[in-house]
């Protein structure tokens, strides 16, 4: 069985307004974030948002990113009770996304992590 690899996914808005930023848990390494990526992108649009067409995709695998990977769990964890339930019992594949104003703080660290 293939390790789990985890993913930390942003868009922005073309006016500069908004972020979209996902978490990604998969076995399927970069493909899987790719899907996903793809995905938000068209449900962007469908959403009536202008996504910025650069798509940031950040490992966050490593022990190095335990840190980096805590916040970004912690935070959809936080502020979604699905999120954390599906996190809890996914297996194999898992992902959580959330469009965040600019200003708002959690917006600034998701990009520093980039």
């Amino acid at each position: 069985m293939k390790p789990l690899s985890h993913f930390l996914i942003s868009i922005q808005t073309m006016d500069g307004q908004f972020g979209l930023h996902s978490y990604v848990m998969t076995r399927d390494g970069p493909s899987g974030a790719n899907v996903v990526a793809e995905y938000l992108l068209k449900e962007m649009e469908e959403r009536g948002f202008s996504p910025f067409p650069i798509v940031l995709c950040t490992n966050l695998s490593g022990k190095d990113c335990e840190n980096d990977r805590g916040f970004v769990r912690k935070f959809f964890a936080h502020n979604s009770l699905e999120s954390r339930k599906l996190m809890m019992e996914a297996k194999d594949f898992h992902y959580s996304a959330a469009i965040l104003e600019y200003k708002d703080p959690a917006n600034a660290r998701f990009m520093e992590m980039h």
